[in-house]
C-alpha cells in the first residue's frame, strides 16, 4: 500500500514551541500542515479528508531536560491537585483511547542519547526526577503503568524529527488502510 502524501495534512498543535525544524522540512518535502488545537498530544493528521486526532498522536519533547520538567512541575492554579507532573499524566491519560501514541524525545545524539540517558548521565540533582528519567528510559516501549497504556519511545536527533512523524504517520496508515 503506498501513502499518497498530497492527500495528507499534518497537524501541529498551536501551543508547540521551537517547532520551526519540523515546519521546515515539512515545506522542503511539500507536505500540507496545520497548526491547530490539538487537545491531546503535538502532532496528529488528518489523510485523504479523514481526521485522525482521536486516535493518534506524538508528544514531542526538544530533550531529556523538558521531560524531567514536565514530571516534577506543579500544575496550573485551574487544577484541583497540586500533584506533580499531573499535567503529563493527564495528557497520557487522554492518550488511552487512541489506536498510536508515541513520545518523540530529541537529543542532539539520537538513538545514541538513550544509551547516554540509561548511564544516567543527565543534569538534575532532584532524586525524583532522576527516578522519574530512569522510568522513560528503560526500554524504547514500555508500559506506563499508571493508565496502562503501552507508549513508544522514539528518541531521534532534531534533524530527523519531521521524517520520524511522517514515517510513524504511514506505518499507522498502512496497518489502517
Amino acid at each position: 500500500v503506498m501513502i499518497d502524501r498530497s492527500k495528507l495534512i499534518v497537524l501541529c498543535d498551536s501551543r508547540e514551541q521551537r517547532w520551526i525544524h519540523i515546519e521546515n522540512r515539512l515545506q522542503v518535502l511539500k507536505i500540507a500542515y496545520k497548526v491547530v488545537h490539538l487537545l491531546t498530544s503535538d502532532y496528529s493528521f488528518i489523510y485523504d479528508g479523514v481526521d485522525y486526532t482521536d486516535k493518534f498522536g506524538i508528544e514531542r519533547k526538544a530533550n531529556w531536560s523538558e521531560i524531567a520538567g514536565n514530571v516534577t512541575k506543579k500544575p496550573p492554579p485551574k487544577y484541583e491537585s497540586k500533584e506533580l507532573g499531573l499535567v503529563i499524566k493527564l495528557e497520557f491519560e487522554r492518550a488511552k483511547v487512541f489506536d498510536y501514541f508515541a513520545l518523540l524525545i530529541e537529543d542532539k545524539r539520537g538513538y545514541e542519547g538513550m544509551e547516554y540517558m540509561k548511564k544516567h548521565n543527565y543534569k538534575t540533582n532532584l532524586a525524583f526526577q532522576k527516578r522519574m528519567i530512569k522510568r522513560f528510559i528503560t526500554n524504547r516501549s514500555f508500559e506506563f503503568k499508571e493508565i496502562g497504556k503501552d507508549l513508544k519511545l522514539i528518541y531521534c536527533n532534531k534533524t530527523e524529527t519531521a521524517n520520524i512523524i511522517l514515517n510513524e504517520i504511514e506505518r499507522y496508515l498502512i496497518e489502517k488502510i
